[in-house]
């Protein structure tokens, strides 16, 4: 998703800069940054599960995934 907001980013400030605005260059990029930086927190709920979703699966493949948490917190406390 973050790529894509980039890519996004990029075609605005590029349709800004082919239409002629060239004088206002530095607004323009400052636009497209602050466009960039403010979409990048609509995106962290959408990522969160899947990265849990991506490390829950390589736990699996090690065979390690727990499914009981009370039986990995008394493990935790064992000295």
């Amino acid at each position: 998703m973050f790529i894509v907001i980039l890519i996004i980013c990029t075609i605005i400030f590029v349709i800004w800069w082919l239409r002629g605005a060239s004088v206002i260059i530095i607004i323009m990029s400052i636009t497209s940054i602050s466009l960039a930086f403010a979409a990048i927190p609509e995106t962290l709920p959408a990522l969160v599960p899947i990265a849990l979703a991506f490390g829950a699966k390589k736990i699996a493949k090690n065979n390690a995934l727990i499914s009981k948490l009370p039986a990995l917190e008394t493990m935790g406390s064992v000295t």
